[in-house]
């Protein structure tokens, strides 16, 4: 680990390694929180488990959109190639996932349900076809935010749209918003809400509490991150690693005794390892235990988010290259339930839950990473063949 000098606020990493780390991080976090979902369903109910997916649902696809806002304000780098950017990721990014989605996923759950129906899940459970919806839900909620982007980018807004506010104030702003919403969230919409019908093939994970305003504001942040960061980041690695050990630990602490507290928040984390229909909020209302979740979610959103971002930005390790493990980190969020859902079957004569849940999260993501790296290299040897095809008829 090393300090941060003030130069390398001006000149960071090359590639923006440690944005490619931290996308690897949050993918393997994500191929993780899975594994402990699956393996909990069949597992008896432990309340740590149900803690780490309840904290990290707080921050976690949050800072996949952060990652893709401030990506967005990498690639534009000038008006004049904001809308071909835009369109040349709506092309490697949007339009698979659409394929997916009309085929793709249809036609991957047809295979595996019809010979695994044991592993995979039977042709008429629904929750069993949406654990293959892979990335869909985010890049569409992402080609909403890119679109904004874009079209806000191209407007020539006057001054007085943009507030003259400190980023240390606009944090604090931020945080009084969505601790605010996510109150009148858990309070009085969450309870009356469901998911649609025809959108319950997407949506494997129930949206958190403080959705979608969490996401909006970690895209915004990203998008303007070259402003925010010298008032967000922590100055150095040490303080960065002790500020994540720090809201972490607070965190679960804090979450663990307020469950003991308040039974409805009790309820709450059970619905997170069962199969029963998931709610985003439990007995919501002017009570303690809303308002105290409210700001749970909002510290932990940021204090979390902010502290892991600097982390990657200063420590050493973090912020150098890791090569192809850090740079190809996108398919592993298509097919990763594969593994998953075949170490939790095959491993499920393990007792030991603690055990088991290791097992099952150590065997997923190395079978997820093992996949991808074939996938990418039969991508490789493809695009290599066409370029020389492309040499050749040139000659």
């Amino acid at each position: 680990m090393s300090s941060t000098t003030p130069l390398l606020f001006l000149n960071p990493p090359t590639r923006k390694d440690y944005l490619d780390n931290l996308r690897c991080t949050l993918t393997i976090l994500l191929v993780l929180h899975h594994a402990a979902f699956e393996t909990a369903v069949t597992t008896e109910y432990s309340t740590a488990v149900a803690m780490f997916i309840t904290m990290q649902k707080t921050f976690l696809w949050s800072l996949f959109f952060f990652v893709s806002g401030y990506s967005m304000s990498l690639s534009q780098v000038s008006r004049a190639t904001t809308l071909r950017n835009y369109v040349k990721k709506g092309v490697k990014v949007t339009l698979p996932a659409l394929a997916y989605a009309v085929i793709g996923q249809w036609a991957l759950f047809t295979l595996l349900s019809t010979g695994w129906p044991d592993i995979f899940g039977k042709q008429n459970n629904t929750q069993a076809y949406a654990r293959f919806s892979g990335p869909v839900p985010y890049v569409l909620l992402l080609l909403l935010f890119d679109s904004s982007a874009v079209v806000i980018r191209q407007l020539a807004l006057p001054p007085w749209v943009y507030p003259s506010l400190s980023p240390n104030h606009i944090t604090f702003l931020g945080f009084i918003i969505l601790t605010g919403y996510t109150f009148l969230n858990a309070a009085f919409v969450s309870p009356l809400f469901s998911i649609p019908s025809f959108l319950s093939f997407l949506v494997y994970d129930m949206p958190d509490v403080c959705f979608p305003v969490s996401h909006i504001m970690a895209y915004w942040a990203g998008w303007q991150f070259k402003t925010l960061k010298r008032s967000i980041l922590a100055p150095s690695s040490r303080i960065a690693l002790s500020r994540l050990l720090t809201s972490s630990l607070v965190s679960f602490t804090s979450l663990y005794y307020a469950q003991l507290h308040w039974k409805p928040l009790a309820r709450l984390l059970h619905t997170q390892l069962s199969n029963e229909q998931k709610t985003i909020f439990i007995d919501g209302g002017l009570n303690g235990h809303t308002i105290a979740f409210a700001f749970w979610s909002s510290f932990t959103y940021f204090t979390i988010s902010v502290s892991l971002i600097s982390t990657f930005f200063h420590v050493t390790w973090t912020s150098s290259k890791w090569g192809w493990l850090g740079r190809y980190t996108y398919v592993q969020t298509y097919l990763h339930m594969i593994p998953i859902l075949l170490a939790e079957y095959h491993l499920r004569p393990v007792k030991n839950g603690l055990v088991r849940y290791a097992l099952v999260g150590l065997v997923g993501m190395s079978g997820t990473w093992l996949c991808a790296s074939v996938i990418y290299a039969g991508i490789g040897i493809l695009q290599t063949s066409v370029q020389k095809i492309k040499r050749f008829f040139r000659w």
